[in-house]
């Protein structure tokens, strides 16, 4: 009775876009299951009363590690270009910047359109914005004090900083991104193993 009496097989073909794997209902990937609603107080405009309704629910989720390498680990190499600004004349740093800067722009007009300010978006403006501090700190010393040149260590170590605070923040939306997966699919999972709650998957969905 716990098993949802569901054909999804249609997911299941090579040709589909959206895959559900064999093992589907086993972890939860397609949740089928009858709910409570408690219309008895509080009508929302419903006729007053206690209802049942059957949630059938296909959670699809793809793989990040494409994504993470076209538009995360790629934007990192490329930032680190920035190493050998202390070795260039201004205008060669200045020209090196540019071309850094059009191809993280580039990546950007290759992402997926979104209406949310997604991560591969920030890791890539927030890589721009600190190519072109790293720009200001080199050639701005040589602009005033012609002696002062920022050191290659030194450009160096802030790239491995910025790529630890890059790293750092992937980690942390992914760890936020299946904390929310699980708490999602905790929502069908009411006090009875064949009935859910209505009101807790109403907080979430």
């Amino acid at each position: 009775a716990e098993t949802p009496n569901t054909d999804f097989g249609v997911f299941r073909k090579a040709t589909s876009p959206l895959q559900i794997s064999e093992d589907a209902i086993e972890t939860g990937q397609v949740v089928c299951r009858m709910v409570v609603r408690d219309l008895s107080e509080k009508t929302l405009g419903n006729t007053r009363g206690v209802y049942t309704r059957l949630y059938t629910v296909f959670f699809f989720e793809t793989g990040a590690l494409e994504n993470i390498f076209k538009y995360i680990v790629l934007s990192t190499m490329v930032m680190y270009t920035t190493i050998f600004l202390p070795t260039m004349d201004i205008i060669d740093a200045v020209a090196t910047v540019l071309a850094v800067l059009v191809t993280e722009v580039a990546l950007l007009f290759c992402m997926p359109t979104n209406e949310e300010f997604t991560l591969a978006e920030r890791v890539v403006v927030g890589q721009c914005l600190f190519c072109m501090g790293i720009l200001f700190h080199v050639v701005l010393p040589q602009l005033f004090f012609d002696s002062l040149r920022a050191l290659v260590k030194e450009v160096f170590a802030l790239n491995v900083i910025g790529t630890v605070l890059t790293f750092a923040l992937t980690l942390w939306e992914w760890r936020a991104h299946r904390s929310l997966v699980r708490r999602i699919k905790s929502t069908f999972q009411g006090p009875h193993p064949w009935v859910g709650v209505f009101k807790e998957i109403d907080k979430m969905i």
